[in-house]
């Protein structure tokens, strides 16, 4: 991947970040990572690896601690879980992570703030914040757009699911008032 580091160029991502330099020079990243440089993601799809478009920024927040803000996209093989055929996922990911030195300084921040705890030389793992923001950007439940099924368990369903027009409503307990009323002794 070749990124663009505020004038700098450098050929592939590196695995850490020094958060306070980037911050500092409000450094941007744009580029592309393959599902192979995220192993936990690669392995929930189908056939190989895929390209994930990354952009992230750095800078410092009005609150005071570095922050990242990034984007995530890719289109992704996985199975549908209706028909077991192979589709195509479009995961997007939107992230803004506050980077502390310590769980006490997540204190500081607003309640619905999300934040990541740097090491101790101050350095973030980014393929791993990649990697999970990715797995939580995949669906539950991977499938073909409505009626987009093809091969033999499709037609199955489609069978299956019927228009429901000429099945009658089953009420198995629409009798039991009427047995009620017939069993309920006088003056109850």
């Amino acid at each position: 991947m070749t990124v663009n580091l505020t004038g700098y160029m450098t050929q592939s991502i590196p695995d850490s970040f020094n958060v306070a330099a980037l911050a500092r020079a409000r450094a941007s990243f744009e580029g592309v990572v393959s599902t192979d440089r995220v192993p936990r993601f690669e392995a929930l799809l189908d056939d190989g690896p895929a390209d994930v478009q990354v952009a992230l920024r750095f800078a410092f927040s009005p609150l005071g601690p570095a922050q990242v803000t990034g984007h995530l996209s890719a289109t992704v093989p996985q199975s549908c879980q209706r028909c077991l055929q192979p589709t195509s996922v479009e995961v997007q990911q939107g992230f803004r992570f506050a980077l502390l030195e310590s769980e006490a300084e997540a204190n500081k921040l607003p309640d619905d703030a999300d934040w990541l705890r740097m090491d101790e030389n101050g350095r973030v793992d980014l393929p791993q914040l990649i990697e999970d923001e990715l797995i939580l950007s995949l669906p539950q439940y991977p499938a073909h757009p409505e009626g987009a099924c093809e091969g033999d368990i499709a037609a199955v369903l489609d069978g299956l699911a019927g228009d429901g027009k000429d099945e009658q409503t089953r009420r198995p307990f629409s009798g039991l008032d009427a047995l009620l009323k017939a069993n309920t002794p006088p003056g109850e």
